[in-house]
């Protein structure tokens, strides 16, 4: 990805946030219906916010590659005396931590470049452990949309959110790796 097209993509986004800012102004004076459910103008922030990280997620993991960052980070590592097992385990936890404050494909995007290069040898496994583990972030209403969505609805609070997160986010990455390593 060229530094012209990240250029572009930003651009892109900002005039989508100015879009959404003008949707809003719309909203305060009346001449957009508001839903029953959620307020439109939720719907709308949502989806830029999503689409923002998400972008930028994607930009900053292939950032990590095409720099040779990500390569760079693997060499500093020492991991001969470290089992790929245990290696793994630590990609889930760490993607269920960053997950739970960012974009989770801008998560698994990040990590998964940097895991590949660290366990040449079990790609597969650490791609999809750290894929999977970027869903268990739902420790927090921010963590991901849909917890974002059900929050604004007022029905959960966050403590409901901590209790879930906790228990998901410690056997999440557990669970799918001892499944993918009897499979």
């Amino acid at each position: 990805m060229s530094l012209t097209s990240l250029d572009q993509t930003w651009r892109d986004i900002s005039c989508e946030r100015n879009n959404v800012r003008r949707r809003f102004k719309s909203l305060e004076e009346g001449k957009v219906r508001r839903t029953r459910h959620a307020p439109l103008r939720f719907g709308h922030a949502a989806l830029v916010i999503t689409v923002t990280f998400l972008a930028g997620g994607l930009t900053l993991g292939e950032a990590l590659n095409q720099t040779g960052l990500a390569a760079y980070y693997v060499q500093k590592l020492d991991l001969t005396r470290v089992s790929p097992f245990t290696v793994t385990l630590i990609f889930g936890y760490l993607c269920v931590v960053m997950s739970n404050f960012m974009s989770n494909t801008g998560t698994a995007a990040l990590l998964i470049p940097v895991g590949i290069r660290l366990l040449p040898g079990h790609a597969l496994e650490i791609a999809v452990t750290t894929a999977l583990c970027a869903s268990f972030a739902v420790l927090l209403p921010v963590s991901t949309p849909p917890n974002a969505i059900v929050f604004s609805t007022g029905y959960l609070k966050q403590p409901d959110f901590r209790r879930t997160g906790v228990v998901v986010g410690l056997l999440g990455p557990l669970l799918t790796l001892l499944y993918l390593h009897l499979m």
